[in-house]
């Protein structure tokens, strides 16, 4: 099957763009305590009986009373499963983005939109190319699966390009393309854009989540093939003197040297996190930090996991 072509619209780099998929009810525009809770429905561990884990990652996102889904995982059998587990009803889902498309991100999206058609789809554009990696000697196929690249066509009039920061709901975004600004992280593996590993894929395509909560900037990661440190950098630029409190998601560290993720550990401890939750990708997650360092928790993250904040009066304001 041929790759889905998302045509954006006018060039929106570096700017934001809004995305208010719907208004808050009464109760929500009048609310004074305003919070967010991520769950993770899919990732490769799990530690709760019931639950299924697979080697992918989705993120249950309530963002004050709104409901959005950071990734499918790999299949829609297991993210059916575990969100009736976890107690998440898919039909409530008023956007789905994607962080890149790889189909441990991409394989759920039939149950999704067959639960909510009326979802916004948030994806790069280069997203359903077709994609390749060598692993091992042997080059396999990372593409979206046919039956997700079928009901993005079927949906496509809810697609939504996201080359810049796009705010999906009202203090919640998407980074766009992330700027590759160091010399020292790689997209984490030989990726392509052809079979014969011939054609470079430079993965743009990956994109992240931020929002402001009341201890500080957070950030959701789905692989950082653009780099988590890139990924780091670029959000916090837009928040000068803030904290990124918390990195949650894959940083894609599980192949690199014990030097390597040493040194963006380091780089992370400068943005004075207080949480660092590792998954899917992200590699042993003792070598992040050097011993000593108490004011961080450093933890793996798996299915069921779920990370709860406060939001601040201006967390609408980036």
């Amino acid at each position: 099957m041929d790759p889905v072509w998302l045509k954006p619209g006018p060039s929106d780099k570096g700017s934001w763009r809004r995305l208010f998929l719907s208004n808050p009810t009464p109760s929500q525009s009048g609310a004074t305590h305003m919070s967010v809770t991520i769950t993770l429905l899919i990732e490769n561990t799990v530690q709760r009986r019931g639950l299924l884990a697979e080697h992918g990652l989705a993120y249950g996102i309530d963002f004050n009373g709104h409901k959005i889904l950071f990734d499918t995982g790999q299949s829609s059998a297991v993210l059916e499963r575990n969100a009736q587990v976890l107690g998440w009803d898919l039909s409530a889902i008023e956007a789905v983005v994607l962080s890149h498309g790889h189909f441990d991100h991409t394989g759920g999206l039939p149950a999704v939109l067959a639960a909510a058609p009326a979802a916004r789809i948030l994806a790069h554009p280069r997203a359903f190319d077709q994609k390749f990696q060598r692993l091992e000697g042997r080059i396999g196929n990372y593409s979206t699966p046919d039956a997700s690249l079928e009901v993005v066509r079927r949906h496509a009039a809810n697609v939504v390009p996201t080359t810049g920061v796009t705010e999906i709901v009202p203090g919640l975004f998407a980074t766009g393309e992330v700027p590759r600004t160091n010399d020292y992280e790689t997209t984490g593996g030989a990726f392509f854009l052809d079979a014969d590993g011939l054609t470079v894929d430079p993965i743009i395509d990956d994109q992240s989540l931020f929002f402001r909560a009341a201890e500080g900037v957070v950030v959701l990661l789905g692989c950082s093939h653009a780099g988590v440190v890139n990924t780091v950098d670029c959000i916090a630029s837009r928040f000068p003197g803030e904290p990124v409190a918390a990195i949650v998601g894959g940083m894609h560290l599980w192949r690199t040297s014990a030097a390597h993720r040493r040194l963006v550990g380091e780089k992370l401890l400068a943005r004075r996190p207080r949480l660092l939750a590792g998954c899917h990708c992200t590699g042993p997650l003792h070598e992040l930090l050097p011993p000593g360092v108490e004011h961080v928790k450093v933890e793996q993250a798996f299915v069921g996991s779920t990370y709860r904040w406060e939001l601040p009066e201006n967390a609408q304001k980036s």
